[in-house]
C-alpha cells in the first residue's frame, strides 16, 4: 500500500499523499519508526522543506507550485537521474563508484542540515545525476539529525558492497565533520543487523 503518489508529466513530477492512513500504514510507520500524521500534514511538511531548501540552491527538485485544495506539490524533474538504491540493487554500481556516491549523499545532507532535516535520508531517497539531489520530505519524528545520519548510514549497510569501515569513512568525508553525538552509537552497529535497526526504527 502506497502512502504518496507520483506523476510524470514532461519536466515536472506531481506528488500528491492519497492516504490518510489506516490500521496497515500505522503498523508500517512504527516499524519504520516514521510518522504519518495524515495527508494533510505530510503536504505541509514537504511543501515547508521543499520551499525552503529550493530557495537556498540546495540539490533537490526546485518547487515550481503547490495545491492546497488537492494536496499536491509539483516539482521540476531532475534530467537524466536514477535512484541510488535501485542502481545499487540492479549491480549498476560497483563498491568504489557507490562509496563515492554515498560520501556526495551525505555531503547533501550536511547541506540540508544546516537550515533543518530531511526526516527520511534512506539511499533510495537519494538520486544520481549531475549532482546527488535528494527527494521525500514528508516524514517527520525521526530523531533530527541523528536519526538522519543513522538512516543514511544502516541503509548502506545494507545495499553498498562495501566493508563497514568503507562506508563510515565515506559518510564521514562527505559530511565533512565528525558529529561524535550522532556518529559514536552508530559506530556500534554490524553489517548484519543494520536492516533490522533500521526496519524497526532502532536509533
Amino acid at each position: 500500500m502506497t502512502l504518496n503518489s507520483i506523476e510524470y508529466r514532461g519536466d515536472t513530477v506531481i506528488k500528491s499523499y492519497p492516504l490518510s492512513g489506516n490500521f496497515s500504514t500505522f503498523i508500517s510507520a512504527k516499524l519504520d519508526n516514521k510518522s504519518y500524521l495524515g495527508r494533510a500534514e505530510r503536504y505541509k511538511t514537504e511543501l515547508e522543506r521543499l520551499d525552503k531548501y529550493s530557495r537556498a540552491g540546495l540539490p533537490v527538485p526546485r518547487l515550481i507550485s503547490s495545491n492546497l485544495e488537492r494536496l499536491e506539490t509539483t516539482m521540476q524533474r531532475i534530467e537524466n537521474a536514477k535512484n541510488f538504491w535501485l542502481e545499487l540493487a540492479d549491480h549498476n554500481v560497483d563498491g568504489q563508484h557507490a562509496l563515492i556516491f554515498l560520501s556526495k549523499c551525505a555531503e547533501t545532507l550536511r547541506m540540508i542540515h544546516e537550515l533543518g532535516e530531511h526526516g527520511d535520508p534512506y539511499i533510495g531517497n537519494f538520486l544520481v545525476g549531475k549532482r546527488i539531489y535528494a527527494i521525500d520530505f514528508e516524514h517527520t519524528d525521526r530523531g533530527g539529525k541523528k536519526g538522519d545520519l543513522s538512516a543514511l548510514f544502516t541503509t548502506a549497510l545494507i545495499a553498498v558492497p562495501s566493508d563497514k569501515r568503507e562506508i563510515e569513512s565515506a559518510i564521514e568525508d562527505g559530511y565533512g565533520e565528525r558529529p561524535e553525538e550522532y556518529w559514536t552509537p552508530l559506530k556500534k552497529v554490524s553489517k548484519p543487523f543494520g536492516s533490522l535497526l533500521y526496519r524497526f526504527g532502532i536509533r
